[in-house]
């Protein structure tokens, strides 16, 4: 009974939800310019629905494409979905994640090419809303590439979404007709812009921003000359090894160097707490941590078996604007300080609580209690790659997704079923208990359900 019941739902899974394809992690920025511009190669999507006949489908070479590759919908069999036939729904989707600096109306180009007049026209929407404005961009040229951006309505209408709020939202693009293929798409706020030729440049997406990867400190550009410790701010930190180069150059996370972070909360003559401090302005990232769309801080770190970690060595990140200091502790194990491995330590720039993130004068590492010093014990701990990162994937953050690829699909129904009904302890790692009550069933199948080929990015 329990295989029939899994099989079962499996196949009313299968059978009510497409599959899909995912591409990329970051989304695209939108320029901060008069123009507003975002600009996105079509084969550059982020999710590729299929619709109920149709899919959109790589194409290369093609003569005359910006980089010789555009995205067709196939078959062509002279089908069209218009509003009556149910688009949204039934007919097959590219999705854009764009990182909006700007909002209100927003012009929709779309670079596009039509073999016929049976293939000439395509829906653009947003967040997965058929915007009426949206609807039927006609490719009013035929057998020729060209940049359209009206409706085929009577009078002709411009095509325009309306972003209603700053942040990261989802740009659509419906098939229309099929045989219709999309070279390229571009948004602007200006309505006297019109793109020409291949069009602007693809938009870039949010890659990470490098505080300090540690690559540049040697003997004449000491690392605590950068990151100061106990020697001139009182603390009982001391960054860097006692022999030049002073950085660690065979415990890495990335690249060929780390900084040896020793702290000492009982060191004579310092205060009780181990703190290393870094000027913004002698840092690559600079004083504003909000550009290219950024959200969250990370590090990595790397324990040893013999540090002290009991409450009088907690670890902590704290940043400092003109007025304000906010600290952040260490929210995972407090034992990872111990692990001879590298951790990683994710932090949303939100909880830096009362700092203006565009004016952030001084980055914080330490351990103890900066405020309430109380005597404590001594390690050491290597630490990598600090970076901030626009929303990506953190597997950890995803509920019902075993498989780490932050989507919630078949390959994560697999590990439920080998736990169906059983009780799984909290302890467990691989939580798929999702409801709570210790027991794999069909509540935990309707958190599942409720996440469904979501892609979920941090934070």
């Amino acid at each position: 009974m329990c295989g029939k019941l899994i099989y079962l739902l499996s196949l009313v899974l299968s059978l009510s939800i497409p599959t899909y394809q995912a591409k990329a992690t970051y989304p695209f920025l939108q320029d901060s310019g008069p123009y507003g511009i975002v600009s996105m190669e079509a084969e550059n999507y982020d999710d590729n629905w299929p619709g109920l006949f149709h899919t959109w489908e790589l194409v290369q070479p093609l003569t005359d494409a910006s980089g010789s590759i555009a995205m067709q919908a196939l078959p062509d069999i002279g089908h069209n979905y218009s509003s009556s036939d149910n688009y949204r729904e039934n007919s097959p989707r590219l999705d854009f994640k764009v990182s909006f600096v700007k909002t209100g109306t927003h012009y929709v180009w779309v670079r596009g090419y039509a073999s016929d007049e049976s293939s000439d026209s395509c829906h653009a929407g947003l967040d997965d809303w058929a915007d009426p404005n949206g609807k039927r961009i006609k490719f009013d040229k035929i057998a020729e590439w060209g940049w359209f951006d009206t409706n085929d309505s009577s009078p002709p209408k411009r095509a325009t979404l309306d972003v209603k709020s700053t942040g990261i939202h989802t740009v659509n693009i419906w098939m229309r007709e099929d045989g219709a293929i999309i070279d390229k798409i571009v948004l602007t706020t200006n309505p006297a812009y019109t793109p020409s030729d291949e069009g602007p440049k693809e938009s870039t997406r949010g890659n990470p921003l490098s505080v300090d990867d540690f690559e540049k400190y040697d003997v004449t550009n000491r690392i605590f000359e950068t990151w100061i410790d106990g020697l001139v701010n009182g603390t009982g930190s001391v960054i860097g090894h006692s022999n030049s180069p002073y950085v660690e150059q065979t415990i890495v996370y990335g690249g060929g160097k780390s900084m040896p972070f020793y702290y000492d909360n009982n060191r004579a003559g310092k205060a009780y707490y181990s703190e290393t401090e870094a000027d913004t302005a002698k840092l690559e990232i600079g004083s504003d941590w909000t550009k290219e769309g950024v959200k969250a801080l990370t590090l990595y770190f790397y324990g040893n078996t013999n540090n002290a970690v009991n409450a009088t060595e907690r670890m902590y990140v704290a940043l400092q604007d003109n007025d304000s200091v906010a600290v952040v502790y260490y929210d995972g194990n407090s034992n990872d300080v111990r692990d001879p491995n590298w951790h990683e330590w994710d932090i949303k720039l939100t909880d830096f609580i009362n700092v203006e993130l565009n004016s952030v004068k001084k980055v914080y590492i330490g351990f103890g209690n900066r405020y309430h010093p109380t005597p404590g014990g001594s390690g050491l701990v290597y630490f990598d790659d600090i970076r901030l990162y626009p929303p990506r994937c953190v597997p950890s953050r995803v509920k019902g997704n075993f498989n780490d690829d932050c989507v919630v699909d078949f390959d994560d129904l697999g590990p439920m079923v080998d736990e169906w009904l059983n009780t799984v302890p909290p302890e467990t790692a691989l939580a798929t208990d999702l409801n709570g009550d210790n027991k794999v069933d069909l509540k935990d199948y309707a958190v599942l359900a409720q996440h469904w080929l979501e892609e979920v990015l941090w934070p």
